[in-house]
């Protein structure tokens, strides 16, 4: 396992800074000054991992210097490629970026540093605060937002925390991206995010697998709609972010759930149709999926006059971003100025005005023709009005449909209905694709719920094996434990046994005699020797049997019987118990309470003994085991390697699968929002363009 890196601590850079000539290798920065804080030590701006130093060197130029407070994975691998890749391409947006592997030395060793250009300016939120009464200024700050990420797509690359605080508006009005250490270049995929950028500008869901091209989709959209809002009305900057905290209009509360959100629901009703058309676009791109997120291109206002540039768009009012995507009417109406319905009657098939209205005019006085003959004939006078009538009729109509406004008015509701058709295709394709996904999110979840049951089923099975092995070690684990109790066991038992023999000696040796109980002669003491009982040991008590009126008297051998000395009767042979009883108490008042050393010594002798063979077994099954157990760790190890592989392997279709319908869904949802731009661009069109009534073509054609 890699250990990772020690770096210096920001304390020990900045005492190393106060000597450039000796501490950096870069020759531009050991002749460079340090900017002084009121200590008179450099001036140090302390960062998550790192430490920043501002420079000027002797030509006037000023850096920025990082230096490294801790390690971040994949650092230098990073720094490298990302230097390499932005000195290739030179963006317009990029400072000067130079990754020095060793470029500084602290304590006799050289770490390494980062030397940025320094660019003189304001980050966007304070910016914003200084411009924010020039709408035309931000709008303009908008569009060369909007270039810069259209630059990092075309590029392949991605900032990984694109916020506001990494964006310089420097004091020339350029607008520049800094702090480039979560950034994506190619050739870094399949690396993990070192960052999950500003909570305040990121996908609640983000995490550091969203590390690639597209990580910034969801960033960019928020900025570039947030810009083009207060451009559209700058009061909301006070309304919605008095405390200029570190969002634009929007934090990371509302975008958990912009609909619960009170901000978003200011922008989505706001009285202005321009923010309330970009809180739509933001409602309908920002809970998306960030694979799902289509790169940032949002169209302009619907029927906001095109660039002087485009005449064909200015012409027929069509946005410039839509130029691509509907087809121009060929006689769609121009901007200078609506035709009246006379002016469209100049010619018709081919027909001079004065001569269609003659035309018609003699047309219209058939049907009067046919009435006058209905003196003479009224079913044919009949039959000739209502063929005049329909001539006169279908006429005029096949007229009317053939003047250029009509025709043009035909033209948009066609043009409508395509628009209406696009979208809902649109929507069905995002339907469509959703379901695919949601299709595959459950074949990964089946496919981790599978992989997960394997790995608990192989783990199972050499646990098992683990505690089998384990198995003789424990059985010698509880010996070991019980040697303590064991050994207090038997010193009881002994010392109990030596009690009794004490007990046992002292009665032997308390003789029964005349002098020591009262009422016992020495006749009777001879007759209870001649019965064996010569002392207090030789017998254990007293019983009595009752036989009537009448009480025999039994004494209790020692060695188990029983015997009836004639002539003690009841009463000498209670003062018999009671003095052998007070032999046994004085017996046990000085029985000795603990074993002698000697005894003890044996006993201690012979568990450690057992304890030696004990631990000694334990030594050689423990090895045993070890080595067993070694084993069944490798052999698990294969296993579970066998068992992610297969897993891998099953996941490769599946993560490819996912890949494809995230690019499918990102280009569904920006074809859903190019056809909602095209229904609200015709729907414009349609409204703004004059209709020809039929009575006042037919009162035009006859009037001339």
């Amino acid at each position: 396992m890699a250990t990772l890196q020690r770096f210096p601590t920001g304390g020990q850079y900045q005492e190393a800074v106060q000597h450039p000539g000796r501490c950096f290798s870069d020759p531009d920065l050991r002749s460079a000054s340090f900017e002084r804080m009121a200590m008179g030590l450099p001036k140090m701006i302390s960062g998550n991992f790192a430490s920043v130093f501002p420079m000027t060197a002797v030509s006037g130029r000023r850096y920025a210097v990082k230096c490294f407070t801790r390690e971040v994975p994949h650092q230098l691998q990073r720094y490298m490629m990302i230097g390499e890749y932005l000195s290739k391409r030179r963006p317009w947006w990029a400072t000067d970026f130079q990754f020095i592997r060793d470029g500084i030395e602290v304590d006799a060793g050289w770490h390494p540093i980062l030397r940025m250009n320094w660019v003189s300016g304001l980050t966007l939120i304070p910016w914003i605060s200084k411009f924010i009464s020039r709408p035309a200024t931000l709008n303009s700050l908008a569009g060369r937002f909007d270039e810069l990420a259209a630059d990092l797509a075309a590029a392949r690359m991605a900032h990984g925390d694109l916020q506001a605080g990494n964006l310089l508006v420097a004091d020339s009005g350029e607008l520049h991206l800094v702090d480039y250490d979560g950034m994506y270049v190619p050739g870094l995929e399949g690396l993990p995010a070192g960052e999950v950028g500003h909570p305040d500008y990121q996908p609640p869901s983000r995490s550091q697998a969203d590390y690639g091209p597209a990580m910034d989709r969801f960033s960019a959209w928020l900025i570039s709609l947030s810009l083009k809002m207060l451009a559209a009305d700058p009061a909301l900057w006070d309304q919605l972010n008095p405390g200029r905290d570190d969002y634009l209009l929007l934090g990371r509360r509302d975008l958990a759930d912009l609909t619960s959100s009170p901000r978003f629901s200011i922008l989505a009703s706001h009285r202005d149709a321009e923010v309330r058309r970009l809180a739509h676009i933001a409602r309908d791109i920002l809970p998306l999926p960030l694979a799902a997120i289509p790169a940032l291109a949002v169209p302009s206002p619907t029927g906001a006059p095109a660039q002087a540039s485009v005449p064909t768009a200015a012409a027929s009012r069509i946005p410039g971003w839509m130029r691509s995507h509907i087809p121009e009417p060929v006689d769609a109406p121009g901007q200078s100025g609506v035709p009246s319905p006379a002016g469209h009657a100049q010619q018709q098939g081919g027909i001079p005005a004065r001569s269609l209205t003659w035309l018609m005019r003699g047309l219209a006085v058939l049907p009067l023709v046919a009435v006058a003959g209905a003196v003479w004939n009224w079913p044919v006078s009949l039959a000739a009005f209502v063929t005049a009538s329909f001539i006169v009729i279908m006429s005029l109509w096949g007229l009317y449909r053939r003047d250029p406004l009509t025709r043009t008015f035909a033209e948009l509701r066609r043009g409508r209905r395509r628009a209406v058709s696009n979208v809902s295709q649109a929507a069905r394709e995002i339907s469509h694709v959703e379901k695919g996904t949601a299709r595959v999110e459950r074949a990964v979840q089946r496919l981790a719920s599978q992989h997960a049951k394997k790995q608990a089923s192989v783990q199972a099975d050499f646990d098992r094996r683990q505690r089998r092995a384990s198995h003789q070690v424990e059985s010698i684990d509880r010996q070991l434990s019980k040697l303590g109790s064991r050994r207090q066991h038997e010193i009881s038992r002994r010392l109990k046994k030596f009690q009794q023999t004490y007990v046992k000696t002292w009665l032997s040796q308390a003789v029964v005699d005349a002098n020591q109980v009262p009422g016992v002669g020495a006749q009777l003491v001879t007759k209870l020797r001649s019965f064996g009982i010569r002392s207090a040991a030789d017998f254990s008590g007293i019983t009595y049997i009752h036989n009537g009126r009448s009480t025999t008297v039994y004494f209790r051998l020692a060695s188990g019987g029983r015997i009836h000395v004639p002539g003690i009767g009841e009463v000498k042979a209670r003062r018999i118990d009671q003095w052998r009883q007070s032999q046994v108490a004085n017996a046990v008042r000085y029985q000795p309470s603990t074993l002698p050393a000697s005894e003890l010594n044996v006993i201690d002798a012979e568990f450690a003994a057992q304890e030696r063979q004990l631990q000694g077994e334990r030594t050689r099954v423990t090895q045993q085991i070890a080595d067993q157990i070694a084993t069944i760790q490798r052999e698990l190890d294969a296993a579970l390697a066998d068992v992610d592989k297969r897993h891998q392997a099953e996941r490769i279709p599946i993560d490819q699968r996912k890949m494809e319908l995230a690019a499918k869904l990102a280009q569904a949802h920006s074809g859903h929002l190019t056809a909602q731009q095209q229904l609200l661009d015709w729907d414009s069109r349609l409204a703004a363009a004059p209709r020809l009534a039929l009575s006042r073509f037919v009162s035009t054609v006859f009037r001339g």
